[in-house]
Protein backbone atom coordinates (compact mmCIF):
# COMPACT_ATOMS: atom_id res chain seq x y z
CA UNK A 1 0.00 0.00 0.00
CA UNK A 2 1.54 3.22 -0.95
CA UNK A 3 1.90 6.24 1.75
CA UNK A 4 1.88 10.00 1.69
CA UNK A 5 4.78 12.50 3.48
CA UNK A 6 2.57 14.77 6.10
CA UNK A 7 4.30 17.19 7.53
CA UNK A 8 2.56 19.79 10.38
CA UNK A 9 4.12 22.88 11.75
CA UNK A 10 3.11 23.31 15.36
CA UNK A 11 3.61 27.10 16.24
CA UNK A 12 2.81 26.79 19.96
CA UNK A 13 5.52 24.31 20.26
CA UNK A 14 7.84 25.27 17.64
CA UNK A 15 8.08 22.01 16.30
CA UNK A 16 7.38 19.85 13.00
CA UNK A 17 5.40 16.82 13.27
CA UNK A 18 6.56 14.05 10.15
CA UNK A 19 5.10 10.67 9.92
CA UNK A 20 3.66 8.95 6.36
CA UNK A 21 0.09 8.36 5.86
CA UNK A 22 -1.26 5.67 4.18
CA UNK A 23 -2.16 6.86 0.61
CA UNK A 24 -5.77 6.49 0.81
CA UNK A 25 -5.74 9.58 3.14
CA UNK A 26 -7.39 12.39 0.65
CA UNK A 27 -5.72 15.94 0.35
CA UNK A 28 -8.52 17.06 2.07
CA UNK A 29 -8.42 14.69 4.70
CA UNK A 30 -5.11 15.92 5.00
CA UNK A 31 -6.37 19.12 5.52
CA UNK A 32 -8.59 18.36 8.43
CA UNK A 33 -5.98 16.49 10.04
CA UNK A 34 -3.57 19.39 9.95
CA UNK A 35 -5.81 21.47 11.89
CA UNK A 36 -7.11 19.16 13.99
CA UNK A 37 -3.03 18.60 15.12
CA UNK A 38 -2.99 22.31 15.00
CA UNK A 39 -5.47 22.73 18.08
CA UNK A 40 -8.40 23.89 16.05
CA UNK A 41 -11.86 22.57 17.36
CA UNK A 42 -14.75 21.07 15.17
CA UNK A 43 -16.22 24.55 15.55
CA UNK A 44 -13.12 26.67 14.29
CA UNK A 45 -12.36 24.19 11.26
CA UNK A 46 -16.53 24.90 10.15
CA UNK A 47 -15.77 28.60 10.04
CA UNK A 48 -12.10 28.52 8.86
CA UNK A 49 -13.56 25.98 5.78
CA UNK A 50 -16.78 27.73 5.48
CA UNK A 51 -18.42 24.20 6.17
CA UNK A 52 -21.08 23.12 8.73
CA UNK A 53 -19.65 22.23 12.06
CA UNK A 54 -22.05 18.88 11.45
CA UNK A 55 -19.94 18.22 8.05
CA UNK A 56 -16.71 18.52 9.89
CA UNK A 57 -17.44 16.59 12.63
CA UNK A 58 -18.97 13.76 10.20
CA UNK A 59 -15.53 13.91 8.09
CA UNK A 60 -13.66 14.35 11.03
CA UNK A 61 -15.53 10.82 11.99
CA UNK A 62 -14.78 9.30 9.05
CA UNK A 63 -11.10 10.63 8.67
CA UNK A 64 -10.47 8.72 12.58
CA UNK A 65 -12.07 5.31 11.21
CA UNK A 66 -9.54 5.90 8.20
CA UNK A 67 -6.94 6.37 10.41
CA UNK A 68 -7.61 3.95 13.27
CA UNK A 69 -7.62 6.77 15.83
CA UNK A 70 -10.23 5.79 18.65
CA UNK A 71 -11.44 9.26 19.99
CA UNK A 72 -10.43 12.77 21.01
CA UNK A 73 -8.81 11.49 23.95
CA UNK A 74 -6.02 9.22 22.12
CA UNK A 75 -5.93 11.16 19.70
CA UNK A 76 -2.17 12.43 19.78
CA UNK A 77 -1.57 8.56 21.70
CA UNK A 78 -3.32 7.11 18.51
CA UNK A 79 -0.60 9.18 16.25
CA UNK A 80 2.28 8.37 18.24
CA UNK A 81 2.01 4.47 18.23
CA UNK A 82 0.71 3.94 14.83
CA UNK A 83 2.65 6.47 12.76
CA UNK A 84 5.91 6.95 14.56
CA UNK A 85 6.49 11.04 13.92
CA UNK A 86 9.47 12.03 13.75
CA UNK A 87 9.21 15.27 15.85
CA UNK A 88 11.82 18.23 14.45
CA UNK A 89 12.53 20.81 16.33
CA UNK A 90 12.20 25.01 14.90
CA UNK A 91 15.92 24.62 14.68
CA UNK A 92 16.09 21.62 12.99
CA UNK A 93 18.81 21.11 15.19
CA UNK A 94 16.97 17.96 16.94
CA UNK A 95 15.07 15.74 15.52
CA UNK A 96 12.96 12.82 17.76
CA UNK A 97 11.35 9.84 16.92
CA UNK A 98 10.09 8.46 20.10
CA UNK A 99 9.41 4.87 19.66
CA UNK A 100 11.86 2.83 17.57
CA UNK A 101 11.76 2.04 13.85
CA UNK A 102 11.87 -1.41 13.87
CA UNK A 103 8.18 -2.28 13.02
CA UNK A 104 7.61 -4.68 16.16
CA UNK A 105 5.27 -3.16 18.33
CA UNK A 106 4.60 -5.60 21.51
CA UNK A 107 1.27 -5.85 22.27
CA UNK A 108 0.05 -6.96 26.09
CA UNK A 109 -2.64 -10.17 25.64
CA UNK A 110 -4.15 -11.31 28.73
CA UNK A 111 -1.42 -14.19 28.67
CA UNK A 112 0.81 -11.91 28.95
CA UNK A 113 -0.52 -9.92 32.04
CA UNK A 114 -1.34 -13.26 33.69
CA UNK A 115 1.97 -14.49 33.39
CA UNK A 116 3.24 -11.63 34.62
CA UNK A 117 1.30 -11.56 37.72
CA UNK A 118 2.73 -15.12 37.87
CA UNK A 119 6.43 -14.05 38.34
CA UNK A 120 5.64 -11.13 40.30
CA UNK A 121 6.65 -8.91 37.63
CA UNK A 122 5.00 -5.98 39.02
CA UNK A 123 6.07 -3.32 40.88
CA UNK A 124 4.06 -1.00 42.95
CA UNK A 125 4.69 2.25 43.77
CA UNK A 126 2.26 4.09 46.54
CA UNK A 127 2.22 7.36 46.41
CA UNK A 128 -0.54 9.04 50.21
CA UNK A 129 -2.77 11.62 49.42
CA UNK A 130 -3.27 13.74 52.79
CA UNK A 131 -5.70 16.80 52.96
CA UNK A 132 -3.92 19.80 52.49
CA UNK A 133 -6.17 21.35 55.22
CA UNK A 134 -6.44 18.33 57.85
CA UNK A 135 -3.30 16.87 56.93
CA UNK A 136 -5.17 13.71 57.37
CA UNK A 137 -4.57 10.27 54.87
CA UNK A 138 -7.30 10.51 52.77
CA UNK A 139 -6.51 7.87 50.57
CA UNK A 140 -3.73 6.45 47.89
CA UNK A 141 -2.64 6.26 44.48
CA UNK A 142 -1.05 3.35 42.96
CA UNK A 143 0.71 3.31 39.78
CA UNK A 144 2.24 -0.46 38.82
CA UNK A 145 5.14 -0.66 36.95
CA UNK A 146 6.48 -3.32 34.79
Amino acid sequence: MNSCDFRVFLQEFGTTVHLSLPGSVSEKERLLLKLLMQGMSVTEISQYRNRSAKTISHQKKQLFEKLGIQSDITFWRDIFFQYNPEIISATGSNSHRYINDNHYHHIVTPEAISLALENHEFKPWIQPVFCAQTGVLTGCEVLVRW
